[in-house]
């Protein structure tokens, strides 16, 4: 994409005046577009964090006033989630407005660099912003799947496939979420993945049965090491029976197979399809 878009470009500077005007013209609307998502990137932080605050408030709110105020009604606690929401929103607002435009005040910058690096700041934050949201976002969507296949072989088990889990799942799809994968493979993706087998295994006879099916999920599931963990140890049985997957991440066999550069090439190769949805 980038090669073609180059090409086009030398294309356009080779074509006399007209061509130096479209190329010009081009180039805006180039900038254009990343300064109007670089602003869309910081609306998403600016709502998220208000949104945060107020859930804080919401779920916190009335506790923490009561410890200062044992009469205080049921309403403080939403009044108190109304104004965390609005100080958030106020503070962000501020903080990211001024990351928009960072030498607004500086007139050489601004008069000399034709908002260039103001937009070369702006965009290096967005970008940064973007990419640990993304796997922020892929880990605690995979806790949460995590927890959801816990809770199959409980005694009552979650009807509904996380939201968090299905917007991962939607992001990763994405092209976006593909690539940036095809960057890079975090540590967290394969460790949940390996996670999620084990649990499954010990949970959910019909999904384990549709995994089974897979070439590359047998090849996993044969592994000695993994067979161990799925029926041989019983600090992870207990984990899985009391919903708790600590026992099984933190465990020294499984993170030592994390390890193994052949097993994770294995585990890589299980198409991510298989690995999602309910039961």
């Amino acid at each position: 994409m980038l090669d073609l878009l180059i090409e086009k470009i030398n294309e356009l500077s080779m074509g006399g005046i007209s061509g130096i005007s479209t190329l010009l013209f081009l180039i805006i609307a180039i900038f254009g577009f990343i300064k109007g998502a670089v602003r869309l990137i910081f609306l998403v932080c600016i709502l998220g964090g208000a949104g945060f605050a107020a859930y804080w408030g919401s779920e916190n709110g009335l506790a923490f006033i009561r410890q200062y105020w044992a009469q205080a009604p049921d309403l403080a606690g939403t009044t108190l989630a109304v104004i965390c929401g609005l100080i958030a929103f106020f503070i962000l607002f501020k903080i990211f407005n001024f990351l928009v435009h960072p030498f607004e005040n500086n007139n050489f910058i601004s008069r000399f660099g034709f908002g260039i690096p103001s937009l070369v700041v702006s965009t290096s934050i967005a970008a940064l912003i973007a990419w640990a949201g993304f796997y922020q976002l892929q880990k605690y969507g995979a806790q949460q799947e995590l927890k959801y296949w816990l809770s199959q072989d409980s005694n009552q088990p979650q009807k509904n496939y996380p939201a968090l889990a299905r917007l991962k799942q939607k992001l990763a799809h994405s092209s976006l979420g593909k690539t940036i994968n095809g960057l890079y493979q975090s540590e967290d993706t394969y460790k949940y993945n390996l996670a999620k087998i084990i649990v499954i295994a010990n949970t959910s006879a019909k999904k384990y049965n549709q995994l089974a099916k897979d070439k590359q999920v047998r090849k996993i599931l044969r592994h000695p090491e993994v067979r161990k963990l799925i029926a041989a140890s019983p600090e992870i049985q207990k984990g899985i029976a009391n919903n708790d997957p600590k026992p099984l991440l933190t465990n020294p066999a499984f993170l030592k197979l994390l390890k193994d550069p052949d097993f994770l090439k294995d585990l890589s190769a299980i198409s991510a399809d298989l690995l999602e949805g309910s039961r």
